[in-house]
């Protein structure tokens, strides 16, 4: 339908009646009365331009079906069509009566523009000469003002297509600047990601470390135990049953029992089915004498299920570096530790009233750095001589 009206308007009307009646053909194999109707309508008005004689019943089928549908809007072109068939055919008395119901057809629509096309067709037909010619000249005016609004709508066309390629060409620009700064940023997170990952495999590297350190630590302890305490203990049960051993030696031997022992103790690795803060606590205990006083507070609030195997071990260990520094060069007679937790996250604060120590040279602390750093954590001191020895750990 709507190809067919453009060449019928284009005054090619051999190719819009063609179209029109394949388009009604189609028609007839739907349901859809209203495109039916409107088919078959516009079939009988291009009939009419070029003087076909079906053009008339066509039209008139095409009004009668519109009406039995109630399709109103759709009279209105029925009407309008026919008062021009007539009109092309000289009857003007039916062009007349076509042209009237086509106007009441338009004030029952309300539709301003209907109205003034059936006014205007009215008027034709039935007055005068003096207003066929006033219609005549407004309809010439009408479409001198509608060429000359075309040909400014094309101006208008022409200047918005070359405000919206320079609009491109603008965006064109932000795009590429977007695709540069882009470009940066993914560069940037390569950057980042290459140096996050570095970090993730660095951190990685030392946990692995620290895990086989204190595997081989207890293995270590392990073999002591097993092979050198046990058989010194072998040894010490024999001699004492011959009674033919100096006392002296006896005592010394069991001392260098206890030491293989002690050795075995402080490399052996953190017991997983045993609660970690009793065995903290039981190292603690070791540490205590009649010269030195250990104190600990909160030990006993910690939620130790929040800390993996390694980490408690290497708590465990900087702990125990810790205090077997104390308890060989600070002289202190006091030892404090406090034990706060948030979350997931430990603190640990040292303090002993030892002699202190001179920071330059760490000498065995920066074993417990390496350990602390390993696992993600830090530890910091803060000593002077004569000033005691403090540590900061965090897990």
């Amino acid at each position: 339908n709507n190809i067919a009206l453009v060449y019928r308007d284009r005054g090619d009307s051999q190719k819009a009646l063609q179209l029109l009646e394949e388009a009604y053909q189609r028609s007839l194999e739907t349901t859809d009365s209203v495109t039916m109707a409107r088919t078959l309508d516009n079939l009988g008005y291009v009939q009419s331009l070029v003087g076909i004689t079906e053009a008339e019943k066509n039209l008139q089928a095409a009004l009668d079906l519109r009406i039995s549908i109630e399709d109103i809007a759709g009279s209105y072109a029925s009407f309008y069509h026919l008062s021009e068939h007539y009109l092309r055919a000289a009857d003007t008395a039916e062009a007349g009566r076509y042209a009237d119901k086509a106007l009441e057809v338009a004030f029952a629509l309300n539709n301003p523009a209907n109205i003034q096309d059936a006014l205007a067709r009215s008027l034709k037909i039935n007055s005068d000469a003096r207003t066929r010619e006033y219609i005549r000249i407004s309809d010439s005016i009408y479409r001198d003002q509608k060429d000359i609004g075309n040909k400014y709508a094309a101006l208008r066309y022409d200047a918005v297509t070359a405000e919206a390629r320079a609009r491109e060409g603008e965006l064109e620009a932000e795009r590429q600047k977007r695709s540069k700064l882009i470009y940066q940023a993914t560069g940037g997170l390569l950057v980042l990601s290459a140096i996050f990952l570095f970090i993730l495999l660095r951190n990685r590297h030392r946990r692995d470390k620290v895990r086989q350190v204190s595997q081989t630590e207890a293995r270590i302890s392990k073999k002591v135990h097993d092979e050198v305490a046990n058989d010194i203990h072998l040894l010490l049960t024999q001699l004492e049953a011959s009674g033919k051993v100096d006392e002296v030696f006896l005592h010394r031997l069991d001392e260098v029992y206890n030491r293989t022992r002690n050795i075995s103790k402080e490399v052996a690795g953190v017991d997983p089915d045993t609660d970690f803060g009793l065995q903290l606590a039981g190292l603690l205990k070791t540490y205590r004498s009649e010269e030195v006083q250990v104190i600990t507070r909160n030990l006993d609030k910690i939620d130790w299920e929040h800390f993996d195997l390694l980490k408690k071990n290497t708590l465990y260990r900087v702990i125990q570096e810790l205090m077997t520094n104390m308890r060989k060069h600070s002289k202190a007679s006091v030892v404090a530790l406090i034990f706060e937790q948030e979350g997931k996250r430990l603190s640990v604060s040292y303090r002993d009233n030892g002699v202190g120590a001179q920071l330059e040279d760490k000498g065995g602390l920066q074993n417990t750095e390496n350990r602390m750093e390993a696992v993600g954590g830090t530890i910091s001191f803060e000593t002077e001589p004569g000033k005691g020895f403090n540590a900061k750990l965090v897990l």
